[in-house]
């Protein structure tokens, strides 16, 4: 269940205008035991001390508090058996650790776990704005916007000694994590103009600065007395860990933008960024940029065009920077964590790479906007976007010591088209309907790596292979032919070409890519009278997905402990001699639930993110209560999801930040909300 609730209340003087508002939000958890649960508090003022000067103050406060599920519980929740009986004969969660007959995977019950375990994040976020606003002449203006901010937070983790879990049965565990981030960033900017005839020309120069403080440490151990639940009280394993930390960054900026006749437009910007998190030869770089419009609809030739209302030409390049790896990865680092002798020792944690620097990306547009009748807007785009220097957080040879680092190496090319359309289908007084449609299509290649062929893997041995003329984050697996027809085994390919029994013998290929070909939406509305019926969708294709999720639930027995999926209608079981089929002879010791293309899988999916229904209430109590308006909405999120991808959403991340890009497996599963609203102004 979701309650949200907000007020907000806006007033203003001759030389004073204000906003204050409050809203309380809580959400039930999908998951048996966990919730969200938020406070925010907001001010705003501007006070204006002059016709030139004005001064704004904002402050905004929100607290939270977050109990959150174990990805093991989940894990579980989805690989025990069916008829492991999570419940005792008196309706309680029973302790598989505890019990007899019990046939699932090593005998956790995740409900029972969840009931003795609580892991609940605390958090309190300040950020103040103080905006300086100067009209220094007629045609210059200075402002100056600033915020500090403060972000505090604390972790907790707690298994009780009888919590059914892998590590901590029978000594239970807690944990204690403080965290503090906080910091300020200033910007500054000279803005002019000048209007003379038929030329308009405005700019701005100016600088901005930015620096946050990260502060952690974390207290954990096993073994507590009953009842007691801080890491200080533990018996066993007791750690205790924490590192400060810090990211700067500056930047100058300018900007000019010039039209003539509102009809020819051209603008021109130039930054320097400075980055903390490259060593102090590599973190200057330069981004330029130039643009231009021709708004051909404005033209004496076009003025008798009756159908094109907006017609309009454009182009641009530049040049952008990504720096977002964390802070500090060029430098040697040490962890202090072990002790020789009761002497704190050091010991090597990252490798050095002084070269690291900026990924930049060269992005070439040119597009076309359309107008039609004053119902039809209709925008093209096509791109052309090189990025050199690509931020890898790349695999080591293992004999060196270091399993990973960040390196620039190789670049990557996108070229696609993107199109939206927005179109006003009916406008009378009592009825209006309107459509919006986007829709991008792109294709990547990847070069400059020469012989620098790149294999990344994570912990489970998936890999993604990185190389000239290749895709970004190509599958790169073993591959899987399908079911020997004779005995009901399963075939790889071989190097050769053939099929092999062996799956050490089989070759690795490539295997499509997360990202995908084509992406887009959907969106309507509908209004009759006071009533209004809206609906948004999305969509993707073209991209692969490795579902590391049925590597579990569908393994053909290769560990009979795991509870089995529901086949799909296009899978076919192997049950004699002869039979095509996709699924081998369930038997425990002649299948492989190894990384390979079985597992790799269609992403395309078209989502129903939303359907809402508003009612506009007028007249009569509303108008005796002094009420502007009262608008009811009953509205449904996260309606549907139309795939052939067999996980739990095929909707993952290709942030490499976040681990291997495009792979799925178990997460906490996304709610189904149906919301009741209701909007009212005084």
């Amino acid at each position: 269940m979701v309650q949200n609730y907000y007020v907000s209340s806006t007033g203003k003087t001759k030389k004073l205008s204000f906003y204050l508002g409050g809203s309380y939000y809580d959400e039930g958890g999908t998951f048996i035991n966990t919730s969200f649960k938020r406070i925010n508090l907001r001010a705003n003022t501007t006070y204006r001390l002059s016709d030139r000067i004005s001064i704004v103050n904002n402050i905004n406060l929100s607290g939270s508090k977050t109990r959150s599920a174990d990805y093991m519980n989940i894990y579980y929740s989805y690989v025990n058996m069916p008829w492991d009986n999570p419940y005792d004969e008196n309706g309680n969660p029973r302790s598989f650790k505890e019990a007899d007959g019990i046939w699932s995977k090593d005998k956790i019950n995740p409900i029972q776990a969840a009931d003795n375990s609580n892991l609940t994040n605390l958090a309190l976020n300040v950020d103040y704005d103080f905006d300086l606003n100067i009209k220094l002449l007629d045609w210059l203006t200075f402002s100056s916007t600033n915020r500090l901010s403060v972000d505090n937070g604390m972790d907790k983790q707690f298994y009780a000694k009888n919590a059914d879990n892998l590590s901590y049965y029978g000594t239970g565990y807690v944990s204690s994590t403080s965290n503090i981030s906080y910091g300020g960033i200033t910007t500054n900017l000279f803005k002019f103009r000048f209007d003379k005839n038929d030329n308009s020309l405005n700019g701005l120069v100016g600088a901005e600065a930015q620096r946050t403080n990260n502060d952690y440490i974390t207290g954990s151990g096993q073994g507590m007395p009953e009842g007691l639940s801080a890491p200080s009280v533990a018996s066993s394993n007791f750690a205790i860990s924490g590192a400060p930390g810090h990211t700067v960054m500056q930047s100058f900026i300018s900007q000019l933008n010039y039209n003539y006749k509102g009809k020819y437009f051209f603008t021109g910007s130039y930054r320097i960024d400075q980055s903390s998190a490259f060593s102090p030869e590599n973190r200057t770089a330069y981004f330029p940029s130039l643009s231009g419009a021709w708004l051909l609809s404005q033209e004496n030739f076009m003025k008798t065009t009756k159908a094109i209302d907006n017609l309009k030409l454009k182009a641009s390049w530049g040049k952008t920077g990504m720096k977002d790896i964390g802070a500090s990865k060029y430098l040697g680092q040490f962890a202090y964590t072990t002790q020789i002798d009761g002497q704190v020792a050091a010991v090597p944690f990252q490798l050095a790479n002084p070269n690291l620097t900026w990924e930049q990306t060269t992005q070439v547009n040119v597009g076309l906007e359309v107008g039609l009748f004053n119902r039809v807007n209709l925008n093209v785009n096509a791109y052309n976007n090189l990025t050199n220097n690509l931020l890898v957080y790349r695999n080591l040879p293992p004999s060196g010591g270091f399993s990973k680092q960040w390196q620039n190496t190789g670049s990557v090319t996108n070229k696609g088209i993107e199109l939206s359309m927005s179109s006003t289908n009916i406008n009378t007084r009592k009825v209006t309907w309107t459509t919006d449609f986007s829709i991008s299509f792109n294709k990547n290649s990847l070069t400059d790596f020469g012989n620098d062929t790149i294999i990344n893997a994570n912990t489970y041995g998936i890999t993604q292979i990185y190389r000239d003329g290749g895709s970004l984050y190509t599958w790169y697996a073993k591959e899987y032919y399908g079911v020997d027809p004779q005995d009901g085994s399963m075939l790889w390919v071989g190097e050769d070409g053939n099929p092999t029994h062996e799956y050490q013998a089989a070759r690795k290929v490539e295997y499509g890519s997360p990202i995908p070909k084509i992406e887009g939406g959907f969106s309507t509305s509908f209004r009759y009278a006071d009533l209004t019926l809206s609906a948004n969708c999305s969509f993707v294709t073209g991209n692969k997905i490795y579902n590391y999720f049925r590597r579990y639930v569908d393994n053909d027995l290769q560990d009979p402990q795991f509870n089995t999926m529901m086949p799909r209608d296009d899978w076919k079981l192997w049950q004699q001699p002869g039979d095509i089929a996709n699924h081998p002879l369930p038997q425990n010791a002649r299948n492989s639930f190894d990384p390979s293309t079985r597992y790799i899988e269609d992403g395309s999916y078209l989502k129903i993110r939303n359907i809402s229904l508003t009612y506009k209430l007028h007249g009569g109590i509303i108008e005796r209560l002094k009420m502007k308006s009262v608008n009811v909405s009953l509205s449904a999120d996260n309606v549907y999801t139309f795939t052939r991808f067999w996980g739990q959403d095929p909707e993952v991340s290709i942030n490499p930040l976040n681990g291997l890009p495009g792979y799925a497996e178990f997460k906490y599963p996304n709610s189904k909300q149906y919301v009741l609203g209701v909007n009212i102004n005084f």
